[in-house]
């Protein structure tokens, strides 16, 4: 039977022995997939922020174009009320 390289035989099993460059690499892959996630949660909270202001400037058209067509609908009820009298 053949141990494969970096592997201690353990009753009927293999176990790999780690070599410190493994342990390194799985900590910077680790560090690396924590801090691309890390940049997507910014970039998704600046998304959000941005939809935020969007919504705000266009509700506040929204509003000023009603409060608009409030000021001409007084301004027709009075001249028909002026012309009526």
């Amino acid at each position: 039977m053949r141990i494969p390289s970096g592997s201690v035989l353990n009753g009927d099993n293999f176990l790999r022995l780690e070599k410190p460059d493994d342990k390194q690499l799985r900590q910077n892959n680790f560090k690396e997939k924590t801090e691309k996630l890390r940049e997507r949660e910014r970039r998704e909270k600046k998304r959000e922020r941005e939809r935020e202001r969007e919504r705000e400037k266009r509700d506040e058209g929204e509003r000023a174009r009603r409060e608009k067509e409030r000021e001409i609908q007084r301004a027709s009820a009075i001249s028909l009320l002026a012309i009526e009298s």
